[in-house]
């Protein structure tokens, strides 16, 4: 009877816990337009996606840091058919590491495989992607702006001691 109850409880704080179907949905085709508009230089698109406190902090920095943050991949010109040349550090597959929910948002946080002239490195990316609990409008944050006291706390669910 104990062992019901505990499987009951620990059942309904997952389901509770977890991303919709359409939430999931969402994400990944965000996180597969995020990793595109990144790849191919397209800096509109990646800064659309990014969350606002973030692109108003590298606003503020001036036109050079928001172009250094968010054209990291160059644009290809003319007829270029390879978009990446040996020294670009593209975006590879990436997979949900947790997931981590308040009252009104959950975030998730995301693996990124990083990839140099087509082979994978030793070395990943984190992202966190935050929406409001009931809906899926994924905006995202690298790692490194995430700890970033322009970055507000209550959107830090994943907050370090």
């Amino acid at each position: 009877m104990m062992r019901t109850l505990f499987i009951a409880i620990v059942l309904a704080f997952v389901v509770a816990c977890s991303m919709t179907a359409e939430q999931e949905l969402e994400l990944n085709r965000s996180l597969k337009e995020l990793v595109e508009a990144r790849n191919s230089g397209d800096a509109l698109s990646y800064l659309n996606a990014t969350h606002p406190a973030i692109v108003k902090y590298y606003d503020d920095l001036g036109k050079d840091a928001m172009q250094d943050r968010f054209q990291e991949v160059p644009k290809p010109s003319g007829n270029r058919t390879n978009l990446h040349d040996s020294t670009s550090i593209v975006w590879g597959s990436y997979y949900i590491k947790s997931s981590k929910t308040s009252d009104s948002l959950l975030q998730v946080k995301v693996e990124i495989q990083l990839i140099n002239d087509n082979e994978r490195l030793d070395s990943s990316l984190i992202m966190y992607a935050t929406t409001p609990r009931s809906k899926s409008n994924w905006l995202f944050v690298t790692e490194s702006d995430y700890h970033l006291a322009v970055y507000p706390d209550f959107l830090q669910l994943f907050k370090t001691k």
